[in-house]
């Protein structure tokens, strides 16, 4: 949220870099919380289903929608004819 406030490039990496942080302070909190509620083995099966698998189906989501963006634009261009058609 930071980084479109930022006025020179130098800003942008002191800002990114602080982005370092927040996955341990996430992860620290998360297993605060699920540790006295839940059986101890479940925090871990969670961390490792969740925070690991999740970048993956963020991932399949965009080359998802990124391939509907291209074939409705692809297929909106004319056929200019080529070789095939001889």
């Amino acid at each position: 949220m930071g980084s479109p406030f930022a006025s020179c490039g130098v800003e942008v990496v002191i800002l990114k870099a602080l982005h370092m942080f927040e996955p341990p302070f996430l992860l620290v909190g998360t297993f605060k919380y699920l540790s006295p509620v839940f059986d101890p083995r479940l925090p871990a099966i969670l961390f490792l289903i969740g925070f690991n698998l999740m970048p993956l189906r963020r991932l399949l989501i965009d080359s998802a929608t990124v391939l509907s963006l291209t074939s409705v634009s692809t297929s909106t261009i004319p056929d200019r004819g080529g070789a095939h058609d001889r």
